[in-house]
């Protein structure tokens, strides 16, 4: 009676009435069969089947969890469970449905309609059972009676895994009083390959799962005290981005705190049961690369979503990724919550030629001032050709040494936060310069590029807003721009001094004379100059650098 009123608990609507299953003999795409109550039901095995098509993106997105899942299931009920693939295109034979299987890298049953899915996903399609909602649609047929849940559906794809597993495990555990055992991120996603640890007095286990049973274990007696333990230590790195310390400086700041204690937690890296800017400075070692794993912590820690110790009696465990205070690597498409993208900012990125031996400032610039509250990128270059000497910032405020690291592979990679307070970045003026000698004679292009690991360029407003950081290379000697153009009072004029060194600009009228002049020195990189035009006559006129034709611009009134 317990067991059937949690399964009305936990999955009220799945299904309109108890309703057994219709039976079907299939044929799947490797030429196996399959009776569902011959092979199945009848043996007491239960059954999960995936309404899909090979085209259904959606189901491209369920596919590596439902694997996933199914790999956990096989093992923690050997025998006991099966599940399949059943398409309800007309078009998807045998080749389409093997190749999506390869694809996807899944192992279970797919039957195509060569097969005979087609007539067996028919009833799921009337409404028989519910209505149909389109692909997928996960349905589960109890072992010994057949009975349908139908629609198991939850708001993510590892949310409707996390429902799939929960009426996996009441329909197959025995009834009586089973501890229930698994781990789950914050977000409701099961974490699988955790290796888990069960000791007990004269007997102790050890086994790689997601969610299980332990009354898998006829040895361990589930009425006697007993402890578990957790452990997964893998892609410490993963999910971490430097958002994630700009969300931990604004909380030891105090303007935003965490919101729920696992961010606290997940902040927590160096163990010390609060998070410090020593958390940041840890964090940022391991983004950077100075590390390769959290010298103080695995890369996930469990807490009993009942308790707080790690350790305990068979409780459900929440799974918390260290570091990723934002929860970006577990959430839906693995795109953080609390993140929202805006439009990309594009870095026109001078490309000179440099001889052997030059020292180059390469100062990036934003076209448009803006406020940063932090920013990270990596830049590959080739250490046979070029040497990176120095890097210095004029506007992200307390830029220093510890903001970037060298790999020895030939990576920069750079993460910076403004400890709480956003930094002004004005226009067309360097809020990073990276001192380059040149080792060959080449065109800077050749030996630096934009890369997008270990770090994802891109950079954060006071809003919360990640903006992607596009990187664009621009030739020194075809590059002047004017903005706006037309123009009426003034006009902005950005080009790129290879050297430092005195610039005469001048506008010339449509009859040669010349209406305006400026003569100033400029630092080598990109300039930005405003010119004044309210006392000029409308027309159009020549823009010359140095006495070379550069731009036009067009004045009106």
């Amino acid at each position: 009676m317990r067991k059937l009123l949690l399964l009305s608990l936990l999955f009220t609507g799945l299904r309109l009435a108890a309703l057994p299953a219709p039976d079907f003999d299939l044929t799947d795409s490797d030429g196996n069969q399959h009776a569902l109550y011959g092979d199945y039901v009848s043996q007491g095995k239960l059954v999960v089947i995936e309404i899909f098509f090979v085209n259904c993106p959606p189901c491209a997105t369920h596919a590596p969890h439902f694997q996933t899942l199914y790999t956990s299931k096989k093992a923690l009920y050997p025998g006991k469970v099966e599940f399949m693939l059943l398409t309800i295109m007309n078009g998807d034979h045998d080749p389409q449905v093997a190749q999506y299987k390869i694809n996807k890298n899944m192992t279970m049953p797919a039957v195509s309609s060569d097969g005979g899915s087609l007539q067996a996903v028919a009833p799921y399609q009337s409404g028989t059972y519910g209505a149909f909602l389109g692909t997928p649609t996960f349905v589960v047929i109890a072992p010994n009676s057949g009975e349908v849940f139908f629609d198991v559906r939850g708001s993510s794809a590892q949310s409707t895994m996390g429902k799939l597993s929960q009426l996996i495990d009441h329909l197959l555990v025995p009834a009586g009083p089973i501890n229930m055992c698994g781990s789950a991120t914050p977000t409701g996603a099961p974490v699988d390959s955790v290796r888990y640890t069960v000791e007990a007095p004269d007997w102790d286990t050890t086994f790689w799962s997601g969610d299980y049973n332990l009354w898998n274990f006829p040895e361990l007696q589930i009425t006697q005290p007993y402890l578990i333990t957790p452990y997964k230590n893998d892609h410490h790195d993963a999910g971490i981005s430097t958002f994630d310390l700009v969300l931990m400086s604004k909380h030891i700041l105090g303007i935003t705190p965490f919101d729920a204690s696992w961010k606290t937690t997940a902040a927590d890296v160096n163990i010390s049961g609060s998070v410090t800017t020593f958390d940041i400075v840890e964090t940022r070692k391991l983004l950077l690369g100075v590390y390769d794993t959290f010298p103080f912590c695995p890369s996930w820690r469990f807490v009993p979503t009942n308790g707080t110790e790690v350790n305990g009696y068979c409780f459900p465990f929440q799974s918390i990724k260290m570091g990723d205070v934002n929860g970006s690597y577990t959430a839906s498409g693995n795109a953080a919550p609390a993140e929202r993208s805006g439009r990309p900012i594009t870095l026109n990125v001078a490309d000179p030629l440099l001889e052997a031996g030059t020292v180059y400032d390469l100062n990036l610039s934003l076209r448009e001032a803006m406020r940063w509250d932090g920013v990270q990128l990596s830049l590959g270059f080739d250490p046979a050709l070029v040497e990176l000497e120095a890097l210095e910032s004029g506007a992200l405020d307390g830029f220093g040494r510890e903001d970037f690291h060298l790999r020895p592979e030939g990576v920069l990679t750079l993460s910076w936060t403004g400890n709480g307070q956003a930094s002004a970045i004005p226009a067309g003026r360097p809020w990073l310069t990276i001192r380059i000698r040149a080792l060959q004679a080449l065109r800077l292009s050749d030996a630096l590029r934009l890369t997008e690991r270990p770090l994802r360029a891109e950079a954060y407003d006071p809003e919360g807003t990640v903006r992607p950081l596009d990187w664009r290379w621009e030739r020194p000697e075809d590059f002047c721009r004017v903005n706006p153009n037309p123009a009426s009072e003034r006009f902005a004029l950005e080009f790129y001094q290879e050297t430092a060194g005195r610039v005469l600009i001048q506008l010339i009228d449509g009859r040669g004379r010349i209406a305006y002049t400026q003569h100033d020195f400029f630092e080598n990189g990109r300039q930005h100059v405003v010119i004044p035009c309210a006392d000029l006559p409308p027309g159009l006129y020549q823009v010359a650098l140095n006495g070379r034709p550069a731009a036009k611009v067009l004045l009106r009134r």
